[in-house]
């Protein structure tokens, strides 16, 4: 892993908040990783401030979640609103659903 690469960080961070394997998640390194990306993007990606507020929901840290969520650009309570309600599908292919690309998921 090389710390300056902010795309393998940003997906490491995805993968430990993510994983539909609970023996993979791990919030805490998943923040930490995820912040480093952000720290190195300069903060102004969606996608890697997306990474970090599902690190931050991960480790059970939701205002920083649902701020950091904001930043990105998304609505964290219309996201959450929605895998709630197509958490089936959602397990079924996650990638389909993450918060820059979930609005497709909900017209198709």
């Amino acid at each position: 892993l090389r710390p300056s690469d902010v795309h393998t960080l940003n997906q490491l961070a995805w993968t430990l908040a993510t994983s539909p394997w609970a023996s993979v998640r791990n919030g805490a390194v998943a923040v930490e990783r995820a912040r480093q990306a952000v720290d190195l993007s300069g903060g102004r990606q969606p996608e890697i401030l997306d990474t970090l507020a599902a690190a931050y929901a991960e480790a059970g840290q939701f205002p920083e979640a649902i701020k950091t969520a904001s930043q990105a650009g998304v609505s964290p309570f219309a996201y959450l609103q929605a895998l709630l309600q197509h958490r089936s599908v959602l397990r079924q292919n996650p990638g389909l659903w993450l918060p820059w690309n979930y609005q497709a998921q909900l017209q198709a």
